[in-house]
C-alpha cells in the first residue's frame, strides 16, 4: 500500500469514527430528524419513489435524494436511528476526503491537513453530519460541484465540468434551487474578485450546457411529483419552503443580518476563532486562485443568507469546506506565526470553553425535563482544560501544539456529547418515557398537535382529530383509544370521558405532551 493510499484510508477511518460516533445510540427525537426519517420509511414501505408522505399526508418540505439513501440503509440495516443517520455520516467522510483532495491538488499537504483538522474538530460540521436530514448530502454535492467547477477553470478538462453540473443536479434533488443559486453566486463573486467578470468569461463555463445536465438529472422527479400530486408538492415546496422562507421569517427564525456571520464562527469552533484573521489575509493575498475561490464561496453563502429573512445556523454549513481551506492556508506556517497574532483568539476560545461548562451547569438544572442531569456539565471539563493548555502552549510559542490542543479539546467534547450527554438527555424525552404505553395501545389518535417523534417511534400513521366532534366520532368507532395531545388543549377535552395517563414535558420546547385514555 503506497503512502497516499494509506493516508486516505487512515483519514477515512478517523473521519468515520468522529463523524458517526454513537449515531445509533440515541433515539430519533428532533423534529426535522423525525419527519425526514419517517417520511423515508413511509416511501420505503409503500414502494413509492415519487410522492413523499409523513403520517400519511403529503410532505412538501424537501426533495427526495436523502430519502433514497435512508431507504437503502433501511434495506441493509433495518429501520433504526443508526440506519436513518448512516449515509449522513458517509457523506461527512466523503466531504472530508473531497476537501483533502482538492486542497492537496491546488495548495499542499500542510494546508490540506489543517483544513481536515478544522472540519473534524468543528462543532457544526460533526453535528450536521450526525443528523438524518438532507443537509449532509447537499453540503457534499455543492462542494463537489464547486470544486470541480474550479478544476475545470484551472485545468480546462471538460470531464470536470460534466461532474460539476452533475453534482449540482444531485444537490438540486437533495434540497432544491439553493444547490444552483450558491454555485452561481459563488462563480460570479469569484470572477468579480479575480477582476475577470465578463460575459465571455461566464460563457467559458458553458452555463446552458450545465443547465441542461442539471435538468436532465433533477427534472424527471420534479415533473413526476408535480403530476402525481396535481401540483400540490410543487406549490408547497417552491412557494412555501423557498420563496416564502426567503422573503419572510419562517417559524420565528428571523434576526439581524449579522447572524449568518456569527453562525459561521460559532458552528466552526474551535479553529474558526482564527477565521477573521485568515479571511483578512486571504482578501489581501490574491496570488492563489484557489484561495480567492474559497473566499468567494464563503462570502456568497454569508451574503445570501444575510439577505434571506429566515436565518438558521445550519444554513451556513455549505461554506464549511471552503472556510476550512481559508483557515488552513493561514495556519499552514504555524511555527512562523507570532503568539501575538494567535493568543487573543485562543483566549476567546478558552473563555467559550469555560462558558460551556459554566453555562450548562446553570442551564441544565433550570431546564424542565432535564433538571436532574446537572452533573452532565462536567463532561465539558476536559475540553475546558485542554483549551487552557492551548493558551499556555501558544503563549510559550509552542504554536503547533497549542493549535492541536484546541482542536482535540472539541474532538473530545464531541465524543463525550454523543456517547454520554445525548443518550442521558434522550432518556428524558417524553416519547421515550411513554413508549411502552403508546406501543401497547389498541388504537391511537392525536388531538390537534402531536410530538412528531411518536410517528417515527410507532412506524405507523396516527390519525388526527382537529375538533371535539371528530375526536368523539373516532373514539366511538374505536374502543380502547389512547389520545395523544398537549396540555394546552386539556380544557377543550374536559367534556369527554377521558383519564389522564401520562404528562411529560417536551424537551427544549415550551409544550407538554399528555396521553389520555378511555376509562375501563
Amino acid at each position: 500500500m503506497n503512502p497516499l493510499t494509506r493516508k486516505i484510508l487512515l483519514l477515512s477511518i478517523i473521519s468515520y469514527v468522529l463523524i458517526s460516533a454513537n449515531a445509533g445510540g440515541y433515539s430519533i427525537y428532533m423534529l426535522d430528524e423525525a419527519r425526514n426519517a419517517q417520511c423515508a420509511r413511509e416511501m420505503w414501505q409503500s414502494g413509492d419513489l415519487i410522492v413523499p408522505t409523513f403520517n400519511g399526508e403529503l410532505r412538501t418540505d424537501k426533495p427526495p435524494l436523502h430519502y433514497y439513501f435512508m431507504m437503502a440503509a433501511y434495506t441493509i440495516f433495518g429501520v433504526s436511528p443508526f440506519a436513518a443517520r448512516f449515509f449522513s455520516g458517509i457523506f461527512g467522510v466523503l466531504t472530508v476526503l473531497l476537501t483533502f483532495w482538492f486542497t492537496t491538488k491546488f495548495l499542499n499537504d500542510s494546508v490540506a491537513n489543517i483544513a481536515t483538522l478544522v472540519l473534524l474538530s468543528s462543532l457544526g460540521f460533526i453535528f450536521q453530519f450526525h443528523l438524518a436530514v438532507p443537509d449532509p448530502h447537499l453540503i457534499f454535492f455543492v462542494a463537489a460541484g464547486l470544486m470541480c467547477l474550479f478544476c475545470y477553470q484551472q485545468l480546462g478538462r471538460h470531464l470536470y465540468l460534466i461532474i460539476s453540473y452533475s453534482c449540482i443536479g444531485l444537490g438540486t434533488l437533495a434540497k432544491g434551487p439553493i444547490a444552483i443559486v450558491i454555485p452561481a453566486l459563488s462563480l460570479f463573486t469569484y470572477l468579480l474578485l479575480s477582476r475577470k467578470l465578463s460575459w465571455s468569461q461566464i460563457m467559458k463555463f458553458k452555463p446552458f450546457t450545465g443547465l441542461a445536465i442539471i435538468l436532465l438529472i433533477a427534472m424527471p422527479w420534479y415533473l413526476a411529483v408535480h403530476m402525481g400530486t396535481d401540483g400540490a408538492w410543487t406549490k408547497g415546496f417552491f412557494l412555501n419552503h423557498n420563496i416564502n422562507r426567503f422573503a419572510s421569517p419562517k417559524e420565528g427564525h428571523g434576526g439581524s443580518v449579522l447572524l449568518p456571520s456569527i453562525f459561521v464562527i460559532l458552528t466552526m469552533l474551535p479553529l474558526s476563532v482564527f477565521l477573521p484573521q485568515a479571511l483578512t489575509k486571504a482578501l489581501k493575498d490574491r496570488e492563489k486562485p484557489v484561495i480567492i475561490f474559497s473566499v468567494a464561496v464563503l462570502l456568497s453563502v454569508v451574503i445570501f443568507f444575510s439577505i434571506a429573512s429566515t436565518k438558521l445556523p445550519g444554513y451556513v454549513s455549505l461554506l464549511f469546506p471552503f472556510a476550512a481551506i481559508v483557515v488552513g492556508y493561514w495556519l499552514q506556517d504555524w511555527e512562523s506565526l507570532s503568539r501575538k497574532k494567535l493568543l487573543p483568539a485562543a483566549l476567546i476560545f478558552c473563555l467559550v470553553s469555560a462558558g460551556l461548562l459554566w453555562g450548562t451547569s446553570i442551564f441544565i438544572p433550570k431546564t424542565k425535563g432535564i433538571e436532574s442531569l446537572g452533573e452532565l456539565s462536567w463532561f465539558f471539563l476536559p475540553g475546558m482544560l485542554l483549551s487552557l493548555a492551548a493558551v499556555i502552549l501558544i503563549s510559550s510559542n509552542r504554536i503547533k501544539a497549542g493549535i492541536l490542543a484546541m482542536a482535540i479539546s472539541f474532538m473530545i467534547t464531541h465524543q463525550l456529547s454523543f456517547y454520554f450527554i445525548f443518550p442521558r438527555v434522550d432518556a428524558k424525552n417524553p416519547v421515550r418515557k411513554t413508549a411502552s404505553l403508546v406501543q401497547k395501545a389498541a388504537n391511537l389518535v392525536h388531538y390537534k398537535r402531536i410530538n412528531q417523534a411518536y410517528i417515527w417511534l410507532l412506524g405507523q400513521e396516527v390519525p388526527a382529530a382537529n375538533s371535539i366532534v371528530e375526536l368523539q366520532r373516532y373514539m366511538d368507532d374505536h374502543p380502547e383509544t389512547l389520545v395523544i395531545s398537549r396540555k394546552r388543549y386539556l380544557p377543550e377535552l374536559e367534556g369527554l370521558k377521558l383519564q389522564e395517563l401520562a404528562r411529560e414535558i417536551d424537551l427544549f420546547d415550551n409544550t407538554t405532551t399528555v396521553i389520555l385514555g378511555q376509562p375501563k
